[in-house]
């Protein structure tokens, strides 16, 4: 397995970054980017990255209100009563906020692309096959370190 390949540090650098059940918004999208071309010089653009994000893990999102200062409302802060006993609600923003909340298996893609049983042990077929093609890779590669030992 060649660590130096672009797909494999992308998808590390995924897994570190984003992991499971903690969630994130656009800004961080956006910050996650940056340090990714500035540690791995791989550019890309925030459509790519997210179609990324979404090969590896199912994402669930959700609409919630930040106050100014980028707090969640909740129901006690989020009403102010004026003088007059009126509730005047405070000034507020829509952020859209991503968690992911599962890795993608063979299951969940069948399920996704309404493949059938046929489709999904060729699936599965394809994956061990290149799981043992990588583990005699390593094994070859482990075998011609121990000459330099």
């Amino acid at each position: 397995m060649e660590l130096n390949n672009p797909n494999i540090q992308l998808y590390f650098f995924i897994l570190n970054e984003f992991p499971l059940t903690i969630g994130y918004d656009d800004d961080i999208v956006k910050e996650k980017i940056e340090l990714l071309k500035n540690t791995y010089s791989i550019g890309l653009k925030e459509k790519q990255f997210r179609e990324y994000l979404n090969c590896v893990y199912k994402i669930d999102s959700k609409q919630t209100k930040i106050s100014k200062k980028g707090t969640p409302l909740n129901d006690i802060n989020r009403e102010k009563y004026s003088s007059s006993g009126v509730p005047k609600i405070k000034k507020e923003k829509r952020k859209r906020v991503y968690c992911p909340i599962e890795y993608h298996s063979v299951d969940s893609i069948c399920k996704e692309y309404k493949l059938n049983d046929l489709d999904k042990k060729y699936i599965q077929n394809e994956i061990d096959k290149r799981v043992r093609n990588a583990d005699l890779k390593a094994k070859n590669l482990i075998e011609q370190l121990k000459i330099f030992n």
